[in-house]
């Protein structure tokens, strides 16, 4: 980003040279990572005092979900806004996204911010997740932590207690991302795959675990916000 001046466009650009869906995904969320990080450092970056959503609303439109994701981070410096105190004023601000379609991004970016809490007590962090007034995206929110704590762990533990904890109608999606996420990246054996899934508390998960397919991730969806 330095070498773009924090300009999000033309860093963002250069995404495009990435061949793989995954790595254009993962190279953007990057630019508006460290533009975040940029702004909550010193108070500077590519945005626009007069437009809370920029430069999110003025992405090409395959690089908007990146940008959506890291929204919540900044709306929520801006605004002074906290998780305790403010938490429906951050889902209200994603809930007024104007491109429907992208607000499911932001409410995962509400996740990823919850996912520290979530280490120590998992519980609360959950239920925060039903604080949004779109029950469409509740499961957006849960995705959101649980996919930043397997990505901040080397282990599995706090995933799957996570997923044991969270609603009985989502538990097989969650089981099969922690499958997802073994696979991808403990390259493990088929007994070593077998124990880390034998840590979900029913046979049914532990199977949709062990099947997970990891190609659905290489081709985008798993750790990138989709």
């Amino acid at each position: 980003m330095k070498l773009y001046n924090f300009n999000t466009t033309d860093a963002v650009d250069r995404c495009n040279e990435f061949i793989p869906l995954w790595a254009q995904s993962a190279c953007s969320r990057g630019v508006f990572m460290e533009n975040i990080d940029y702004f909550l450092e010193t108070g500077k970056g590519n945005f626009d005092k007069n437009d809370i959503y920029y430069p999110c609303n003025r992405t090409v439109e395959n690089f908007a979900p990146q940008c959506y994701y890291y929204y919540p981070e900044y709306n929520s410096e801006r605004n002074n806004f906290t998780l305790g105190y403010n938490l429906t004023d951050i889902f209200a601000q994603c809930d007024n996204i104007s491109l429907g379609k992208f607000v499911k991004y932001c409410y995962q970016g509400i996740g990823r911010m919850l996912a520290p809490f979530a280490y120590t007590n998992p519980e609360p962090s959950i239920a925060a997740c039903d604080f949004g007034n779109q029950t469409t995206y509740h499961n957006d929110c849960l995705i959101g932590i649980l996919k930043t704590i397997l990505k901040s762990d080397a282990k599995t533990d706090v995933g799957v207690q996570f997923c044991s904890l969270s609603k009985e109608d989502f538990k097989a999606t969650r089981y099969e991302i922690v499958g997802m996420w073994i696979k991808t990246f403990l390259y493990p054996d088929k007994q070593e795959l077998e124990s880390e899934c034998a840590k979900a508390p029913d046979v049914n998960y532990v199977i949709k675990c062990i099947n997970a397919n990891p190609k659905t991730s290489l081709i985008l969806p798993m750790f990138e916000p989709v």
